[in-house]
């Protein structure tokens, strides 16, 4: 029979995990809440050994009929294929979705996102470090990029996930967000692909400043001069006299 009341280290641990299991509980038994706590702060560098074996072994149908018009042909594909794009180089997963059949088939090119959300979700489901995938959907979810904007967004959230928000789930938010401005993903997402000086695109601007860092409070608009230049924000207009800090100042003094 269930208590009537969950003890504290249970409630803790589906607060912290996408679930408590049985090995959870046993670990937490074993070594107390502070220290399974401090294992969960410092994950061994990508998945553990465990976690990587079964995601070696996993795999998930892929099935589409044979094509052949216009120049372009393939043969019909019915199997149950293993991940292989989780953990390709990032200059590999372009080179493969620059290949005549990524390019022409859906079916294909929509493989590599199961594949990346069905990593996800066994992470989630088996990883010993939970609490690193609770933060790491968290960034995710801060630094959102919706994968269906374009072939580079999609193509680069496996790098984006993977060498860029998970390795700095726990570290320097300054570095992340570097990581981030740079990839692939994220400027194609908010268009700075497209920005260009005779032309620029404040998209990406706009959200790094008042979404991702300084948040809403630190948009000080297009005011007249006069300004309190002890102010610390954003503004629509670089030539204001209105004083501003750059994103690294300021994560390097509030993170």
């Amino acid at each position: 029979m269930l208590p009537s009341s969950p003890v504290p280290e249970r409630i803790a641990l589906n607060r912290v995990t996408f679930g408590e299991r049985d090995v959870d509980i046993q670990l937490v038994e074993q070594s107390g809440w502070t220290a399974w706590v401090e294992n969960q702060l410092n994950p061994p560098v990508g998945d553990d050994t465990d976690l990587a074996k079964y995601l070696s072994t996993q795999t998930i149908p892929i099935q589409y009929p044979a094509y052949s018009e216009m120049g372009v042909s393939w043969p019909a594909v019915d199997e149950n294929r293993p991940l292989q794009y989780i953990n390709m180089s990032g200059a590999a997963l372009w080179a493969k979705m620059n290949t005549p059949l990524m390019l022409n088939n859906g079916y294909e090119f929509t493989r590599t996102i199961i594949e990346l959300w069905a990593a996800g979700y066994i992470r989630n489901a088996h990883s010993r470090h939970q609490l690193r995938e609770v933060m790491t959907g968290f960034w995710l979810s801060h630094f959102n990029v919706a994968a269906a904007k374009s072939s580079q967004c999609q193509i680069g959230l496996f790098v984006y996930d993977r060498d860029i928000v998970r390795p700095n789930a726990f570290g320097n938010f300054r570095q992340m967000l570097e990581g981030i401005a740079s990839s692939m993903s994220m400027p194609f997402y908010l268009d700075n692909a497209d920005s260009i000086a005779a032309h620029p695109n404040e998209n990406y601007a706009r959200e790094l400043m008042e979404l991702q860092t300084m948040g809403r409070g630190g948009y000080f608009g297009k005011p007249p001069g006069g300004a309190d230049v002890s102010a610390q924000g954003f503004t629509d207009d670089l030539g204001d006299a209105m004083k501003r800090v750059t994103v690294a100042e300021y994560s390097r003094k509030y993170w």
